[in-house]
């Protein structure tokens, strides 16, 4: 029995051997190699060279190609392409139903696309050695640990996809970068206007580095390369992610509908929970620009203002709950640094908050008045209501119309306050509350009062970390000398009637 078993596998090595000779003998040509190359050139439009070819047999005959190099960029450069037929149309030097492994590969991935997003290969033209090995058909294509490379964005990869009656299915898509880790599926169903729809699963999702990543394939700043790019373009694609980061914050529960077309990148509607609430809007990209233009809208409701200004930068300089609502344009590269630059007009509305502070009643309203006894300190430093119409540009936002409500005294004003530093400068009135008022001096009370109310001209400076309240003490004379004056006026008039 073991002899037997020796005989048979003696008999098993020859076999091998024999095919592997017949392999070589028949196979083992470099006109094998320059046909490749000669068909894969007419195809992609662009020089294709191959730095080796093997032959192999297990699991399934077909060429093993090293160093693949398409272009005279080296875009597209695969370290392993393995192309797997039957042994029959192998030996008939073919490659029929093939499937295709790209393995351990760094690839531009607009021209990649372009390239799968073609009408299936099929039999090419006849070019000088071409035929003399062919390519009928590529059957699917699986991507190993391949790099995917799109502007300054990376994504490693692993795919299955492959050809059928409806296009080109994309069954899975495993993706990581940093910030990033999701699956994808779906298929591309019109070659010719590139008609895609896909779904995508993230755990953790830059949606900056998606934004950036997405841009090129619309046609962005780098010009197109030969014929495997460009054309009409129209992906769709339905996203979700449970946490991940949009200029440079964190967020949950995202969902959007993202639209890519020639020259834009849309995701609307957009919806996500960050600092504590929700946000509804939509992103813009056009990208048939020198660079990249980005338009942001939308509403923000139930967020933390103290955790929206730890963000910032301004950790403890106010809080409350903020509801607001904006437009915002810019251009760059970089979604987050564009983002820092941008321009637009955004509304506030901050309810039921402090400003640590602010101490306008101790530092300024005691020095007016004559109380009956001395303010608490902090009084002055929470309201019911802050809002504003801000003007955005040059990393500063303006206002016309601040109103700020509180149980001790009212503020309408206008200023600015920069982004970067946090620096303030508002000149405001502070409007006391009709308790507040009546401790004030008579005359003061009486020359510089709006019915009950005392009307205090006054400016904000600091930070707004550590803001500094001065009242324009001239003013408030002059202001009082003025309405004195109004009101001698009106009784020598009144006199003069009588």
């Amino acid at each position: 029995m073991a002899r037997r078993l020796a005989w048979a596998a003696l008999a098993f090595v020859a076999i091998c051997v024999a095919v592997v000779l017949v392999f070589r003998s028949r196979l083992a040509d470099d006109r094998i190699r320059t046909a490749l190359e000669a068909q894969a050139s007419a195809y992609v439009g662009e020089p294709v060279r191959i730095g080796a070819l093997d032959f192999r047999l297990f699991p399934r005959p077909g060429l093993t190609l090293s160093r693949v190099v398409v272009g005279a960029s080296n875009a597209l450069t695969i370290d392993r392409l393995v192309l797997s037929t039957g042994l029959r149309p192998l030996l008939s030097r073919r490659i029929a139903e093939a499937d295709l492994i790209v393995d351990r590969s760094r690839l531009d991935a607009p021209r990649f696309f372009a390239l799968l997003t073609r009408p299936r290969p099929g039999t090419p033209a006849s070019t000088d050695g071409a035929s003399w090995f062919q390519i009928d058909a590529i059957r699917s294509i699986a991507l190993k640990s391949v790099t995917l490379v799109s502007g300054r964005r990376t994504l490693l990869v692993n795919a299955d996809l492959s050809y059928s009656a409806r296009g080109l299915e994309v069954e899975r898509v495993v993706a990581s970068a940093e910030h990033t880790a999701l699956t994808a599926a779906g298929a591309m169903t019109d070659f010719a206007r590139r008609v895609g729809h896909f779904t995508i699963d993230a755990a953790a999702l830059d949606l900056d580095g998606l934004i950036e990543f997405a841009a090129p394939f619309g046609g962005g700043d780098t010009p197109s390369a030969g014929a495997s790019r460009g054309g009409p373009l129209d992906i769709t694609l339905q996203i979700a992610a449970k946490t991940g980061r949009i200029v440079g914050a964190a967020f949950t529960n995202l969902t959007t509908r993202c639209r890519l077309t020639s020259g834009h990148v849309v995701l609307e509607p957009l919806r996500l929970s960050s600092f504590g609430g929700a946000y509804d809007g939509a992103i813009a990209v056009r990208t048939g620009s020198a660079q990249p233009q980005y338009d942001w809208r939308g509403a923000f409701s139930g967020v933390d203002v103290a955790q929206l200004a730890k963000f910032a930068g301004a950790s403890g300089a106010i809080t409350g709950t903020l509801q607001s609502r904006g437009t915002l344009h810019s251009a760059g590269s970089e979604v987050q640094r564009a983002f820092t630059n941008a321009a637009g007009n955004v509304s506030i509305t901050i309810r039921n908050g402090d400003v640590p502070g602010l101490e306008i009643v101790r530092t300024v309203i005691l020095a007016f008045g004559r109380p009956s006894g001395e303010a608490p300190k902090g009084s002055g430093e929470h309201f019911s209501q802050l809002s504003a119409d801000l003007a955005v540009g040059g990393r500063r936002a303006t206002t016309e119309n601040l109103t700020f409500a509180s149980r001790d005294f009212d503020m309408r004003g206008r200023g600015w306050i920069d982004l970067a530093t946090h620096a303030v400068a508002l000149d405001v009135d502070l409007i006391l509350s009709e308790e507040l008022s009546k401790q004030a001096g008579r005359d003061l009370y009486r020359y510089a009062s709006e019915g009950n109310r005392i009307v205090l001209p006054a400016r904000i400076t600091g930070t707004a970390e550590h803001p500094s309240v001065t009242v324009d003490i001239a003013d408030a004379l002059a202001r009082a000398a003025k309405n004195q004056l109004k009101e001698k006026a009106k009784s020598l008039l009144n006199g003069i009637i009588r």
